[in-house]
Parts: structure tokens; C-alpha cells; sequence
């Protein structure tokens, strides 16, 4: 699920919306914020403002995340071993730690970790994350965004960070998502008017509310014939007159 920052939004609640999507239950939300596309002379003040949140969470006293006790942990050993080999897995390809990347593996522990210089070929870019790493990509023009996504799966939910009308409509006129949130992000899920679910590989079908009932329930077509034998007119031997006439009912 990829959040997209054009830099016109006020970067420090974005960066806290992030922060707190990104971080809740350490992560481990299937709508989290997978990775972030920051245009690229606004990285500078994301990263000091994502770092900021955090602390501000989680650190405000300076005696460590590892202390906070609104920090969560990794669910079992499974979920911290796969996310920490995402982890040095990008390290060794050559992304870049610019906040967190502690870890603790009797506690199931990961600290929330900021990661710059990402490629594609990373497995952190490659699979659902499901933990407190957030890669960060640059982009220069909106169309490298598109571009980008359109390699890639489509996510449950996409985030865009803007107050350019024109940019929202360009980036959910070219995407495919399950859900979407405007300066805004975890919400997706959470009016029972609007439909939840993914789409193609992020998932079928839809709930919530009455999405729910009708994604459950099995609507069932019937046709019933009350003229009695009224279709014999288009049995053989054929009529080419009246085939001509259904092929324009096909067309309508």
C-alpha cells in the first residue's frame, strides 16, 4: 500500500499520519503505509519530520522506544525473522538507515525504521511488509509514480498527500486499489458506507455494512417465461429477417 507525497500537503501531519499508520501495531496492519513516494526536494523535511513523530510518540522522555509501553512487538518469531531479513536483505543491496533499524530478538522487537537509496530489486519492495519499515522512493514528476505502480501489484489501499485537486484526480484516475484515503491514511476500513476490500491480487470481493451483506449473501438471477412458448419464432429452420433484428438488440 503506497502513500504518495507531493510536498503541498503540510509535511509535519503528514509525516505524523504516517508515522502512526505506519507504526501502529508495529506494523503489522494490512492496511499500513508500505512504502512512501516523496518527491524529491521535499525528502529532506519528510525524513526530519517522520523522525520527529516517532519520537514524539514514542520517545518523548528520550528512554528509548524499546521502553514506550504504547509500542508494540512482533506477533511471533516467524514475523520478526522474515521482517528483519527484508530488513539486511536491503541493507546489503544498499539502502540507506536514516532512522531506527534496532533490534531485539528476545523481545520480538523491531524499532520503527526509515530506509532511503531503494530499489526494486530489494525484497522490502517486493512483498507485503507487515512490520515498522518504511522505504522511502523519490520521484521528480508525477508520471514516475505512475509508472512505478503500474509494475507493481495492486495494493489494498493507496494514500495520497496533496492539496492539488489536479494531482488527486491524476493519481486515482491512473491507479488501481482496493481503497483509497486523501491526506489521509488507515481509514479506509472505517465507514460502513464505503465498501473494503482489495483488488485483483490484494484481494476479492467487498465488506462493511451493507457491502458486506450483499458480497455474502449469493444473488441469484431468475428468469421466468409467463407467454408460454413465446421464443419459437428464433428456432430452426432460421429467419434471416429476425436474426437481423436481435443483432440490433445485442448492439443496444
Amino acid at each position: 500500500s503506497p502513500v504518495i507525497i507531493d510536498g503541498t500537503s503540510n509535511m509535519k501531519t503528514t509525516a505524523q499520519k504516517i508515522a502512526w499508520g505506519k507504526t501502529m501495531n508495529s506494523g503489522q496492519t494490512c492496511i499500513a503505509p508500505d512504502f512512501a513516494m516523496v518527491k524529491k526536494e521535499h525528502l529532506a523535511t519528510f525524513e526530519k519530520e517522520f523522525i520527529s513523530a516517532v519520537n514524539k510518540f514514542y520517545n518523548p522522555n528520550q528512554k528509548g522506544i524499546e521502553n514506550a509501553e504504547e509500542y508494540g512487538r512482533m506477533v511471533n518469531e516467524n514475523n520478526f525473522e522474515r521482517v528483519v531479513n527484508l530488513l539486511n536483505d536491503a541493507k546489503e543491496k544498499g539502502a540507506t538507515i536514516v532512522f531506527g533499524g534496532e533490534i531485539d530478538k528476545t523481545q520480538k522487537f523491531i524499532e520503527p525504521t526509515l530506509l532511503t537509496n531503494i530499489t526494486l530489486d530489494m525484497k522490502i519492495m517486493q512483498d507485503e511488509i507487515f512490520g515498522p519499515l518504511l522505504p522511502v522512493i523519490t520521484f521528480q514528476k508525477n508520471e514516475e509514480v505512475i509508472q512505478l505502480l503500474q509494475k507493481m501489484p495492486s495494493p489494498l489501499a493507496l494514500y495520497v498527500m496533496s492539496k492539488k485537486q489536479k494531482v488527486i484526480d491524476y493519481f486515482l484516475n491512473n491507479t488501481v486499489s482496493g481503497g483509497s484515503c486523501i491526506n489521509e491514511v488507515m481509514l479506509t476500513s472505517v465507514n460502513p458506507s464505503l465498501p473494503f476490500g482489495g483488488v485483483n491480487n490484494s484481494g476479492l470481493g467487498k465488506t462493511g455494512g451493507k457491502h458486506s451483506f450483499k458480497d455474502f449473501s449469493n444473488q441469484r438471477g431468475i428468469v421466468k417465461n409467463s407467454l408460454g412458448n413465446s421464443l419459437k419464432f428464433i428456432y430452426p429452420p432460421f429467419n434471416k429477417k429476425i436474426f437481423k433484428y436481435f443483432k440490433k438488440i445485442v448492439r443496444l
